[in-house]
């Protein structure tokens, strides 16, 4: 047996990792059983009864199971769920798709009225969803929160790629100056792989170029005037990790040419991305 000895931090994110997992398989565990539950309750077609004349066969029509009446098939007859909803995923899809803040409440409703679920009186489920909106924002750092005027409760929204408050070091002021830029020095100075790696780290979603570049401005102070240096001397760093993939790997968001990139923990066996970390 081979042991692999891990950090705190390595055995931490192998650990949230599985958890995920084991939250989809459940969750799919769910999808089959009910499936194969509304199967097996289906009318069996009868033999037809011999005739004298050339009748054309009775046409079957298979009815087609949506995503909807799977969730239907997993609620008991009081109305409550056999098992409760994958919040880690559905919440930041709801947010891209809306594209706009949401509440808890808003989102707990939209849930309902999209798989037709009654969860109302269902304790645990709501409880999930006030923890995992607060591990996806705290945790994770893929939602932030503003508080509702005159109202309770927050409004939660997906975490912008450009927000530098995922990243430790704050902007320091740069002295303007109209007189060119100096030459940045070597990459040794910069140690470029470890600043992309602990950036993807911190910000917990794939990130393009021009987003890692951004954030080594900020982090390292570096003038407005030197953004495209710096842009040139990031990218055949990325090229260069990527196509290693020991520790980072390129992606593609549909529908956008540039490249993102993730840490290699973010893809599953298959080389897909956790939806986790879209």
């Amino acid at each position: 047996m081979i042991h692999i000895e891990l950090t705190p931090k390595q055995a931490e994110e192998l650990k949230n990792h599985y958890i995920l997992e084991l939250e989809k398989l459940n969750h799919r565990s769910a999808e089959i059983i009910g499936i194969l539950s509304k199967l097996a309750h289906e009318p069996m077609v009868s033999e037809k009864p011999p005739v004298t004349t050339y009748t054309p066969p009775p046409v079957v029509q298979v009815e087609e199971i949506k995503p909807a009446q799977q969730a239907d098939a997993n609620i008991k007859r009081r109305g409550r769920p056999t098992n409760n909803p994958d919040w880690h995923n559905y919440i930041p899809q709801i947010l891209r798709e809306q594209d706009k803040p949401m509440t808890k409440d808003q989102i707990f409703k939209s849930y309902q009225k999209q798989y037709h679920v009654n969860l109302s009186g269902s304790k645990s489920a709501k409880s999930l969803l006030t923890q995992t909106l607060q591990r996806l924002r705290v945790k994770y750092n893929l939602l932030t929160s503003t508080k509702q005027k005159g109202h309770k409760g927050n409004f939660y929204s997906l975490t912008k790629p450009g927000d530098t408050s995922a990243v430790d070091t704050a902007p320091k002021e740069v002295a303007s100056t109209d007189e060119p830029s100096k030459t940045l020095p070597a990459n040794t100075k910069y140690n470029w792989p470890q600043f992309i790696t602990d950036t993807l780290s911190k910000t917990k979603r794939i990130l393009s170029l021009k987003d890692i570049t951004h954030y080594a401005m900020v982090h390292y102070s570096i003038d407005e005037h030197d953004k495209k240096v710096t842009y040139g001397k990031i990218s055949p760093v990325l090229s260069q990790l990527s196509k290693n993939k020991d520790k980072i790997r390129p992606v593609r968001k549909e529908g956008i040419s540039r490249k993102y990139y993730g840490l290699t923990e973010w893809f599953n066996s298959k080389g897909e991305l956790i939806t986790l970390y879209k």
